[in-house]
């Protein structure tokens, strides 16, 4: 009852969007982003944390699975997932 009382600003929310053309797989989370031309679903906010992404779509779904990207995500970044592989998609201008 004695502290004092201390202003902060609110936490700025992280988000990931799916920018390639298969659903990718977020784990530990296990959320899947569909692809880009599923917008806006296609962005979905998490925690800051650590992160591996898999390709849902190819059958590398699985959160002890060797093929993925490893996103370390903070505070207020939006991480565009471009593709897991060779294959780089952009995100469509104006998402």
């Amino acid at each position: 009852m004695e502290l004092p009382i201390v202003n902060s600003d609110l936490a700025v929310p992280a988000f990931m969007q799916n920018c390639s053309t298969d659903n990718m797989v977020v784990w530990p989370a296990g959320v899947i982003i569909p692809p880009f031309d599923q917008f806006p679903d296609n962005v979905v906010q998490f925690d800051p944390g650590e992160y591996l992404v898999q390709d849902y779509d190819k059958g590398n779904s699985s959160p002890n699975g060797t093929q993925g990207i490893a996103v370390d995500l903070k505070e207020g970044d939006q991480y565009q997932i471009l593709g897991v592989g060779a294959a780089r998609h952009k995100c469509p201008e104006g998402q």
